[in-house]
């Protein structure tokens, strides 16, 4: 049986070596607020991100309950005004949640390259104040690895996976708030 189980190693260790796992950085406070130090000069980009995340969940909710309404007051109650309005209603909802969708995307996008930048020349300024005895010591490959794969694992992060977190917690809450106003 291959390691890891039936289907082989899984997870985000699976191509690392055993030397890699050990020397892997544990997080910790000191690496968070030097994370943090990075975002901190995007913040109000950052907060322009967030309210974009909780109006697309809060304009995600919409649909369904306008599309309840169209059935109820437009169909069932046979009003034709009614129906017409909560239709074009139903659209400019559509064409908002889209705006907003590519503005946060815009809006990520943009510090996450930013934040990139910022990182590349942080190391690439460290990199020159290094030793010669550095660079014949060290791998060519791993100094390269760290300015290139490495930043932009971190862009990824920041563009997809911290994006795609704030945005579950976002439609959670909503779609929490939304079902105890229905059934209140």
């Amino acid at each position: 049986m291959p390691p890891g189980g039936p289907g082989g190693m899984r997870g985000p260790n699976r191509f690392l070596t055993e030397e890699e796992k050990k020397n892997r950085p544990k997080i910790t406070r000191k690496l968070l607020k030097r994370i943090f130090s990075y975002l901190l000069p995007y913040w109000p980009k950052l907060l322009l991100v967030l309210a974009a995340i909780v109006l697309s969940s809060i304009f995600g909710l919409l649909p369904s309950i306008l599309t309840g309404k169209i059935i109820d007051e437009g169909l069932i109650g046979r009003n034709f005004g009614v129906l017409v309005q909560l239709i074009l209603l139903s659209f400019a909802v559509l064409l908002l949640s889209n705006l907003i969708g590519v503005l946060e995307s815009y809006l990520n996008t943009w510090v996450a390259q930013h934040i990139t930048y910022d990182m590349r020349n942080q190391m690439y300024a460290h990199l020159q104040k290094m030793s010669h005895r550095f660079f014949t010591t060290s791998k060519q490959g791993d100094v390269i690895t760290r300015m290139t794969s490495d930043i932009s694992g971190v862009q990824s992060v920041i563009a997809n996976t911290l994006t795609s977190i704030l945005s579950n917690i976002a439609v959670l809450a909503t779609s929490v708030v939304a079902m105890y106003q229905k059934n209140w």
